[in-house]
């Protein structure tokens, strides 16, 4: 029995890494399934520190990563883990923050944040950096984005992704 409740332990556990991040195929004007896909990762164990980034946490939030048909990189960040609404903060806040990302081999990366994502806001990251780290790493992979005083901390999951986009 104890054998049974583990088996199904780690095979939920796979599964809940894999559903981090999805692919969606877009529909042309006919509504038929195209060879063009979007990618898309959600973390739901964001916390916000300001000051010190190992100082307790004082709120929680989510995030959204998407790769667009172009190969895009976008970071929308929401209050609350409500994905309704429009990402906070939306407009230029996040201009000079710095984007860093660290994999379960210890190796850290410093992502560039080019500008806005869209009208509702989000981050653009440096696409290429991105995915190139992703596809490179494997397991968990933490984040930090400092803008001013406010670290957000979260965590990707590399071998989802890897196996979503393929290496």
């Amino acid at each position: 029995m104890k054998r049974y409740l583990l088996l199904v332990a780690i095979t939920f556990s796979f599964m809940l890494a894999q559903a981090q991040w999805s692919k969606t195929y877009l529909l042309d004007d006919f509504g038929d399934t195209t060879d063009t896909y979007r990618i898309e990762g959600h973390s739901f164990d964001g916390l916000t520190h300001y000051n010190d980034p190992n100082a307790e946490p004082l709120e929680k939030f989510c995030i959204q990563i998407t790769i667009d048909e172009n190969n895009n990189v976008g970071f929308l960040l929401y209050e609350n883990c409500t994905f309704t609404n429009n990402p906070y903060p939306g407009t230029n806040i996040f201009k000079g923050g710095t984007f860093r990302m660290r994999n379960s081999e210890g190796i850290t990366e410093k992502v560039n944040i080019i500008g806005k994502l869209s009208k509702r806001g989000g981050l653009k990251l440096e696409s290429d950096k991105f995915r190139e780290f992703m596809s490179k790493s494997s397991g968990k992979v933490r984040c930090i984005l400092k803008v001013g005083v406010a670290y957000y901390k979260f965590t990707l999951n590399a071998t989802g992704y890897n196996e979503i986009v393929g290496n």
